[in-house]
């Protein structure tokens, strides 16, 4: 049996009395939204320069000296009531980073940086992660990010990059989201959207899968041919994904990433992940 999990969000919390019982964990991003996660479960992403601070900017694993800090401001809450699992999100090769609207996808504001010194960095960074995680025996996951023009996802979106990172590290897991896989695997195959569930199985084939412990689960879409990660409900083709990862042997949680249509979607995930 896996646990059912849910991104905290207001539009979440509006519905709280309605699906917390379909519920078992749920996913803060920052942790001024501890205490209204506080009665269940919890995991934590680190996703904010300032953990406690929703519109800092992105945390970014080339730069060590961001996630001391970010871990050092969080130790607190952790120890208060430690997580399931944290997670970071495997980002960038560029130093500086800005935001593209409508879905704040990411672009680069630096030069792009040499893969191999990404790597060392990126390494570095989880290594200092997991030393703490590993010390508290919580599990430590990276989360794909997904594939957009404009020089901030330069082959950190690549399986080859994603296990390279994971090989670097072996009490690294991977928080799978299924919505960037999509989307990565569109954009770099050269896919159609149409033809996204097929190009999605060959970039899952690719991946170190048995690393997987959380998935994250919503729907992208293509608007004039530009990818967007909008946390739309989930489709057949994210549920026929979904029903062929779940007998990964090290997935606990399959967290939904929506704020519509909640409640039905919940009742699914728990009914398949029986």
């Amino acid at each position: 049996m896996k646990k059912i999990g849910v991104t905290y969000s207001p539009a979440i919390d509006e519905k709280w009395s309605q699906i917390k019982e379909l519920v078992d964990t749920v996913e803060i991003c920052n942790l001024s939204q501890f205490e209204k996660a506080a009665d269940k479960l919890w995991t934590y992403h680190f996703r904010f320069r300032d953990p406690y601070n929703p519109k800092a900017g992105s945390l970014n694993l080339l730069k060590l000296d961001e996630i001391k800090l970010a871990l050092e401001r969080s130790k607190e809450v952790i120890f208060k009531k430690k997580p399931e699992i944290i997670s970071v999100h495997l980002a960038f090769p560029a130093l500086e980073i800005g935001k593209v609207p409508p879905d704040n996808h990411n672009v680069a504001e630096s030069p792009i940086l040499p893969r191999e010194e990404v790597l060392k960095r990126v390494v570095e960074s989880l290594d200092y992660l997991s030393e703490f995680t590993e010390r508290v025996r919580i599990p430590l996951a990276i989360e794909q990010l997904d594939f957009h023009l404009g020089g901030a996802y330069e082959y950190i979106c690549e399986p080859d990059f994603i296990n390279e990172v994971l090989q670097g590290n072996k009490n690294l897991y991977l928080l799978l989201d299924v919505a960037h896989a999509e989307i990565s695997a569109v954009e770099l195959l050269g896919e159609r959207p149409k033809n996204r569930l097929v190009a999605t199985r060959k970039y899952l084939k690719r991946l170190l899968l048995e690393r997987v412990i959380e998935i994250h689960i919503n729907s992208p879409i293509w608007e004039d041919g530009n990818p967007l990660d909008m946390h739309f409900p989930i489709t057949e083709v994210e549920k026929k994904l979904l029903r062929n990862l779940l007998f990964l042997p090290n997935l606990q949680i399959v967290s939904l990433e929506c704020e519509s249509e909640v409640e039905k979607q919940l009742k699914y995930l728990r009914g398949l992940a029986w």
